[in-house]
């Protein structure tokens, strides 16, 4: 599944998540749903209990990616890598991120 759907390259999804954030509907659910997983406080659980493994993975590089594509502008998604990753982003995605022009 996830081949399927994959970005072949970094430009691309650097590209895409730019176009994403700016469209007026999408750009607006991501930081929707972005807020209500910074607020999640089941009882002070960790949002680890929502999701598996495979899953935080994808939260990370997703904020990653949504911040490094705001040009580390949009304190929401870093927020969430603060909250829930100690403020760590995505290493694989962030090396090849920088590997791809501004």
């Amino acid at each position: 599944m996830s081949k399927t759907y994959a970005i072949p390259s970094m430009r691309a999804a650097k590209e895409a998540a730019k176009e994403y954030l700016a469209h007026e509907v999408l750009g607006a659910r991501l930081r929707e749903i972005t807020q209500a997983v910074l607020d999640w406080d089941a009882r002070r659980k960790s949002v680890k209990i929502l999701w598996s493994t495979a899953d935080m993975e994808k939260l990370k590089s997703c904020m990653s990616l949504f911040w490094w594509a705001s040009g580390r502008k949009e304190e929401l998604f870093k927020k969430v890598l603060d909250k829930y990753y100690e403020g760590e982003t995505d290493k694989v995605s962030e090396e090849r991120l920088l590997d791809v022009s501004l």
